[in-house]
């Protein structure tokens, strides 16, 4: 020992800075390892999430597409329904009508018959009075002292034969009456059955495919009451929502679509639950709607 001091190294000391120096690089190793660890849960986390919050979307999508697609398929069941029991009940009256015209037809013709009969019977009457009276004046020439009796006679045939011929003229214009009366009445029957086959050909058309957005152009109407007025919400082609909309640019809006698109347009009627509408308002604002502008009812 020199001064107080040892000559040999401190090897404690020594030791001690390894072991201090070894420690840090290893927790730091082990820091990142967590840190790598905790980075790859959190993202695969996020990616779950995001993937869960995507189908929800899409679940939720698809639902309102279901109610809309359920809403419209019974508006078309019902406004096909009241459209059928219309046109029976329009066919029904115009049977019966044609039913009751085809009767008066018959009934006026059996009249005619009866008054054509009755016509030939004077036309044979006069022709016996005409050759009595021809007759009786040839015996009035070869007898130029007949009687009194027999004047009177030939005046009181005379007076039936002008009566005779009255009655035949009569007769004559009731002939033409009737006649005019059963061409009326054909006509009105050709009409009635014309109405008939056309009432026919819009029944058979009630048979055409169903109506359908599929390959058409789809613009939807929500229609609705708000404090006992009308309310209107549009959702046009490209449109994400629907927007509130006054009744004539809603007609504007519908319009121009129709130009554009002809017979590619299909409207969309939403009447909520909650509209506050009658069901004869509902039916006959979509009525008018889908005469005017969708393609189902053009023609």
């Amino acid at each position: 020992m020199i001064g107080g001091q040892s000559s040999f190294p401190d090897y404690a000391s020594h030791l001690s800075s390894i072991n201090e120096e070894n420690f840090w690089p290893s927790f730091t190793d082990i820091m990142m390892v967590v840190v790598i660890v905790f980075l790859l849960s959190s993202t695969v986390a996020v990616l779950h999430n995001w993937d869960l919050s995507r189908q929800v979307q899409e679940t939720a999508a698809l639902e309102q597409q279901a109610r809309e697609r359920a809403e419209d398929l019974n508006l078309r069941r019902m406004l096909l329904q009241l459209e059928l029991e219309e046109m029976q009940g329009r066919m029904e009256k115009t049977r019966e009508a044609l039913e009751a015209k085809t009767g008066q037809l018959e009934k006026r013709e059996e009249d005619l018959a009866g008054a054509q009969g009755a016509l030939a019977e004077q036309q044979t009457q006069l022709m016996d009075m005409q050759e009595e009276y021809a007759r009786v004046q040839t015996e009035m020439k070869m007898n130029q002292d007949v009687s009194a009796e027999r004047e009177l006679e030939l005046l009181e045939v005379q007076q039936q034969l002008e009566k005779m011929r009255e009655e035949s003229v009569l007769h004559e214009q009731m002939y033409v009456e009737v006649e005019k009366q059963q061409r009326q009445t054909r006509e009105e029957l050709e009409l009635l059955q014309k109405e008939y086959e056309e009432m026919g050909e819009k029944y058979a058309a009630l048979s055409k495919p169903a109506r359908s957005p599929m390959g058409k152009v789809v613009a939807a109407v929500r229609h609705r009451k708000v404090d006992g007025q009308p309310s209107f919400m549009l959702k046009l082609p490209d449109a994400q929502q629907f927007e509130s909309i006054g009744q004539e640019e809603m007609h504007q809006a519908l319009s121009r679509l129709k130009e554009e698109h002809g017979d590619k347009l299909f409207v969309r009627i939403v009447i909520p639950m909650d509209s506050n509408l009658t069901y004869q308002e509902g039916w006959e604002f979509s009525l008018d709607l889908l005469r005017r502008y969708d393609y189902y009812y053009a023609d």
